[in-house]
């Protein structure tokens, strides 16, 4: 998915509330914690005015706020415009470098649609509570790490010395994975988007 945004808040000189098309909130999103994706003296600012009441977690680095937009475990993004382009049904909120007085009141309504569209959603995954938590847990685990090291060898163009340095594990680590989530690093050496 792309960020495609559209205004529905106030002019932009002061802050825009981006409407991704996804829901109000995000389905896995944590209770309080706002990701805030800023270059360093903006992201600092937005942090001090938003930590009393959220969580915050501030990246100053567009890469890394798109990736860690994409996991949508936010409950929302707060982001200057043009600082990078997120992927994810996360809320997204675009601010000006002074940040909004109506900020938090935002981020608040955000916290409470959030609340509500969880409590329908435990109903809809109520069917999980039939398996036992650490077994949950870890089919979610293995599951996240096949799509992690899917992406990381796309990114590497299956080349698993420079897809290990970047993840940071050992190179006989990554290839112990690759064999386990049955995977073959040649699926990404013609791939070069």
């Amino acid at each position: 998915m792309t960020e495609n945004v559209t205004v529905v808040g106030s002019s932009v000189s002061s802050f825009q509330v981006i409407s991704t098309g996804a829901p109000l909130a995000a389905p896995h999103a944590m209770a309080r914690h706002v990701l805030v994706a800023a270059p360093s003296r903006i992201a600092k600012r937005l942090s001090d005015l938003i930590g009393d009441r959220f969580e915050v977690v501030a990246c100053t680095d567009p890469e890394k706020a798109a990736a860690l937009a994409a996991t949508g475990t936010y409950l929302a993004i707060v982001k200057t415009a043009g600082f990078a382009n997120l992927a994810t049904e996360t809320p997204i909120i675009c601010v000006a470098e002074t940040a909004p007085s109506d900020l938090l009141n935002e981020l608040a309504g955000i916290r409470e649609r959030a609340r509500s569209d969880q409590r329908t959603r435990a109903g809809e995954l109520a069917h999980l509570a039939a398996l036992p938590y650490d077994e949950y847990i870890a089919l979610s685990r293995a599951h996240a790490t096949r799509d992690y090291l899917l992406a990381l060898l796309r990114r590497h163009h299956g080349v698993v010395a420079e897809a290990a340095r970047a993840s940071g594990l050992l190179r006989e680590t990554l290839h112990r994975l690759i064999r386990r989530h049955d995977i073959d690093s040649n699926w990404f050496r013609d791939d070069h988007d």
